[in-house]
This record gives C-alpha cells, sequence and structure tokens, in this order.
C-alpha cells in the first residue's frame, strides 16, 4: 500500500550499514492532526535504503519531510519474550 506521510522530524536521522555494505538510515516523523476538536500527535518510523538513505541522512531534526513510499507493519518477539 502506497502512502504519504507530512510531518517533522523527530531526531536527527541515524545511519548504519548493512553487513554487505547497504546504507539504511531510519528517522521518525511527527504528524499533527485533530480529532474530534482534540490536537493529536501521531508518531512514524521510517527507513530508507540504498541512495533512499543517503538522501534522508541530508535532514536535520524539526525539519518539514513529506514522504511517499510503501507501508509495512513489521514486529518481532525478541529474546527475552516481548513484542517489538
Amino acid at each position: 500500500m502506497e502512502v504519504m506521510i507530512k510531518g517533522n522530524l523527530v531526531h536527527e536521522p541515524k545511519s548504519k550499514s548493512t553487513q554487505t555494505g547497504m546504507d539504511v538510515c531510519e528517522i521518525r516523523v511527527a504528524e499533527n492532526y485533530t480529532d474530534k476538536g482534540e490536537q493529536k500527535t501521531q508518531y512514524m518510523d521510517c527507513v530508507g535504503y540504498g541512495d533512499k538513505a543517503v538522501q534522508l541522512n541530508k535532514l536535520v531534526k524539526g525539519q518539514f519531510v513529506q514522504i511517499y513510499g510503501d507501508l509495512r507493519d513489521a514486529s518481532y518477539t525478541g529474546r527475552d519474550g516481548t513484542l517489538d
């Protein structure tokens, strides 16, 4: 499913590389919205790979971003049994 996320960067981008050398960049975006007259904030984690990771790494905390991409829900169970 393709989505558009608009909001402000919550923290500086977190960059790393895979074991094969591919660039990976993680960001968190805060989107403010109004629900039944109440101001709310929704946080979304985004990950870019390769050239997209390089572009994401140029962003700065607080910067407004508009991201287009595919929505994927991912979770895993840690060794301690917690779901993340």
